[in-house]
């Protein structure tokens, strides 16, 4: 016998659905939603299409709650036009200000755009990791919590278990902070290394399978993408630093205001106001505001100069001096990598060549012997090692006199891309930095092969 239909409602706690602003408390410490219609703003549930969704009750959301009250007073301001964005970015600085060292002056105004950016995710393709890196006691993680007690859902947290890297953004969209001795040791053992490297673009699935499940079931997508704030003891590699902006904070004894969230919420309040008005308004960064640099430099700080422009475009100055310090920092430490040291070696042998009037294809044995002498390995790296690793930074095989010997060639604009891209071009492709090398190389294979590369 079948049950009678009944008119039950079927409740759904959720903390995210289209034209949401954000989760809010109300004067009596109530949660709700905050949407973007003006005729019902504030809203203890909504139609969810065969459910009713009501604001998620649960421990899950970690970080305070802004006050609609704040917000609605804020949203006022810009609508009506007495308060400007620009006011509220040197807001958001002066807070940074008062609670963190930083390595110059513009990194206030370059975290503090990152701080806006986090407010506008559906804007973004990418979201530039912030790494913390340096000794014990050096405020890494006072900057982080002052940024993510700031930013859109902040979540300070140690964990990196995979679970919490797909239910996290799954559920919330937050700004994580995870603070940890080392991130990368630990992202391994707990196998969310490459989650956790691809919270920065998106558009990355990751697929996983629940054997409890039948079916079509079986399989469940998760998007990790969102921002993200790392702080680590101990040096995180290329594969990361790559991804984001690379923080060294300076060793500046000082008296700093501790980050208390209860003391940042009422800033939170005040970027979901903008969040609310450039969704109201149906606001969008402009699209010629172009990232610095090139290639993934390029694609990972187009949002932050675009948020810049936006908001206080009298800040952009101070944002790209920023980024221009970090660009210099990250190609000094790329340039100490072993890619760096076989181009090098390909270098030295490029010029040695010039000079006895050969072509620029490399034999694969010249550049090994090169490579040993500036890495100083205790154990040579043999030929096999030194073609793979050419043939990755975008090298082609040849064959050098008549076929006898294995070389390597690239094309001229190509190679000095990679100097470029490597920090090599102020001192290794300059005669006068590299001369005291070049009397160590030996007499060196010719090439009977002339070519363009």
């Amino acid at each position: 016998m079948s049950k009678a239909p009944t008119n039950e409602r079927i409740l759904e706690e959720t903390a995210r659905f289209p034209d949401l602003v954000d989760l809010v408390v109300d004067g009596a410490g109530n949660r709700a939603f905050l949407t973007k219609d003006g005729r019902a703003l504030l809203q203890y549930e909504q139609d969810g299409g065969g459910s009713t969704l009501i604001p998620d009750k649960g421990e899950g959301v970690a970080w305070a709650l802004p006050d609609f009250r704040a917000i609605k007073a804020d949203y006022d301001g810009l609508k009506a036009g007495r308060t400007h964005p620009d006011s509220m970015f040197m807001n958001i600085r002066e807070a940074l200000a008062a609670r963190a060292a930083l390595p110059t002056d513009d990194y206030y105004d370059l975290l503090t755009a990152w701080i806006f950016h986090t407010y506008r995710q559906d804007w973004l393709d990418y979201s530039p990791v912030l790494f913390l890196f340096g000794v014990s006691e050096r405020g890494k993680s006072r900057i982080g919590k002052t940024i993510a007690f700031m930013s859109y859902r902040g979540i300070p947290t140690g964990t990196l278990n995979e679970a919490a890297l797909f239910w996290w953004p799954d559920r919330f969209e937050p700004t994580l902070f995870v603070d940890v001795v080392d991130v990368k040791k630990k992202a391994m053992a707990r196998g969310s290394l490459d989650t956790l490297c691809n919270r920065f673009e998106r558009g990355h699935k990751e697929l996983r399978i629940n054997p409890e499940k039948a079916g079509s079931q079986v399989f469940r997508t998760h998007a990790p993408f969102g921002p993200t704030i790392l702080a680590s003891n101990e040096m995180l590699d290329e594969r990361f630093t790559s991804r984001g902006l690379f923080l060294v904070p300076p060793n500046a004894p000082g008296v700093y205001k501790k980050p208390h969230e209860s003391d940042l919420v009422r800033r939170r309040a005040m970027l979901t106001a903008w969040r609310w008005w450039t969704m109201a308004e149906e606001q969008a960064p402009d699209p010629n505001v172009r990232g610095a640099g090139t290639g993934r430099w390029q694609d990972i700080t187009q949002p932050l100069r675009q948020i810049t422009a936006m908001v206080a475009p009298d800040r952009l100055p101070a944002v790209d001096a920023a980024l221009a310090h970090l660009y210099r920092e990250r190609q000094e430490q790329k340039g100490r990598t072993t890619d760096a040291e076989l181009l090098r070696a390909v270098v030295l042998v490029r010029r040695v060549q010039a000079d006895l009037g050969k072509d620029t294809a490399v034999s694969t044995e010249d550049v090994r012997d090169q490579f040993e002498k500036l890495a100083g390995w205790p154990k040579p790296p043999g030929a096999r090692y030194v073609g793979i690793h050419l043939q990755a930074l975008g090298f082609q095989a040849v064959k050098l006199e008549g076929g006898l010997k294995r070389g390597w060639a690239c094309r001229p604009e190509r190679f000095d891309d990679l100097v470029r891209q490597y920090g090599l071009e102020d001192g290794w492709t300059d005669r006068g930095q590299i001369e005291g090398q070049i009397e160590a190389v030996p007499a060196l294979s010719g090439s009977d092969r002339k070519t363009d590369g």
